[in-house]
């Protein structure tokens, strides 16, 4: 039994137009909306809207270094290289195509014609040597006999040769290997600094050079100057300030001490007071090189009050050790300002009264000493009796400018 057939009706038929106009209402209204919803788009006046803009193509790589820095090992400082490459390749292929009327075109065709009249050279000679060495065929003249003969393994010869293979040669050599070292450094952003001022040296240096031979060689040459920089961090100054924030630390640190012996008063001579014969500690000067070493004497500085120096020695006569010196400051107890080592153990030291910065020291075996606080980095001193000067063997108990 056939299927039926469903049936339609002509007059509810939609037409096509309607439908195209419904759906581009639908697409304004969605437009509309995605419009509204995007309300931090900047507005742009119809001016602005036929403004052309021109944007300019250059053939700098934009994404090339400037200032690439690089380690001379030669110089050993760091350079800045001049030369940036600005190439980029996208894409490169090696093409095998000549230009028929370019000068290799035309050198490649004189190198295939000289090729191929060497060979038809060649070919005659050896077609020549077969005749004189066999005669002459008779069907060669004969054209037809030539169409109809066809060689076969009666009448081909074939000729071989073996030629001379020359002996494969090695040759080696062993060297010594050159001669490699291991460098390694942390770069940080002073050490750059101090490389680029460095080559800044250098370079005005050249110049001061060059000028004093462009001179004439009948005047005087100028004398070149070497300018040197002091490193910032070794310098007076930075030590000097270095010094300063210690002490502003200290004192923040151990402020209430610092108050209790400005603004304490003193009631230990009151025998009414309840702190009669009692005294108030405030600070303990200690030092790690003073470990097992009697404090043998003490003086204040005559014009720094803050300032007192104590020696080091041994009460122990029969275990002597060494001696030291050591200068504290109240604005910080933390460290001693100098110290200077001594080979006997110190008995006595004074201040001069007029010249601060000197000290006399009598020690143990008999030696007086001077040294001089300024001297940071010098730890002898600037007298020391011996015995060419006659010094005695007994220990000095005193010493007095």
């Amino acid at each position: 039994m056939p299927p039926k057939t469903k049936k339609t009706k002509k007059g509810k038929k939609k037409p096509i137009e309607d439908e195209v106009s419904e759906n581009l209402a639908d697409d304004d209204e969605l437009l509309n909306m995605e419009a509204n919803q995007q309300t931090d788009q900047e507005d742009l006046t119809q001016e602005q809207r036929d403004e052309t803009i021109y944007k300019k193509l250059s053939s700098n790589n934009p994404q090339a270094p400037s200032n690439i820095t690089k380690f001379s090992y030669k110089d050993r400082f760091f350079k800045i290289e001049d030369s940036v490459d600005q190439i980029v390749w996208h894409y490169q292929c090696d093409g095998d195509i000549l230009v028929a009327e370019s000068e290799e075109a035309r050198d490649q065709d004189d190198y295939l014609e000289n090729k191929k009249q060497r060979d038809k050279q060649l070919l005659d000679q050896m077609n020549a040597s077969i005749v004189k060495e066999f005669g002459q065929d008779e069907h060669d003249k004969d054209e037809a006999a030539k169409k109809k003969s066809l060689r076969n393994q009666f009448f081909y010869q074939e000729r071989t040769s073996q030629t001379f293979n020359l002996p494969i040669r090695e040759r080696g050599m062993k060297t010594d290997p050159p001669k490699t070292s291991t460098f390694s450094v942390e770069t940080t952003q002073w050490m750059v600094f101090d490389a680029y001022m460095h080559t800044y040296v250098e370079m005005l240096r050249s110049e001061a050079e060059e000028q004093a031979k462009s001179r004439g060689k009948d005047k005087h040459k100028a004398q070149v100057v070497q300018v040197q920089v002091e490193d910032p961090l070794y310098s007076t100054s930075m030590k000097r300030c270095l010094k300063i924030m210690e002490r502003m630390i200290v004192q923040n640190a151990e402020s209430e001490k610092f108050s209790d012996y400005k603004y304490y008063e003193d009631t230990t001579d009151d025998p009414k007071s309840e702190s009669f014969g009692s005294v108030l500690p405030l600070w303990r000067f200690t030092t790690e090189k003073s470990r097992r070493k009697n404090v043998t004497a003490m003086c204040w500085n005559p014009r720094y009050k803050d300032l007192f120096a104590c020696a080091y020695g041994s009460y122990d006569f029969l275990k002597q050790t060494s001696g030291l010196i050591c200068c504290f400051t109240i604005k910080n107890p933390t460290w001693p300002e100098y110290a200077f080592t001594t080979e006997s153990g110190v008995m006595c030291i004074d201040f001069h009264p007029t010249a601060p910065a000197l000290i006399a020291v009598g020690c143990y075996d008999g030696t007086v000493m001077v040294f001089d606080i300024r001297l940071k980095s010098n730890n002898k001193p600037i007298y020391q009796s011996t015995v060419r000067t006659n010094k005695h063997t007994d220990p000095v108990w005193q010493v007095r400018w």
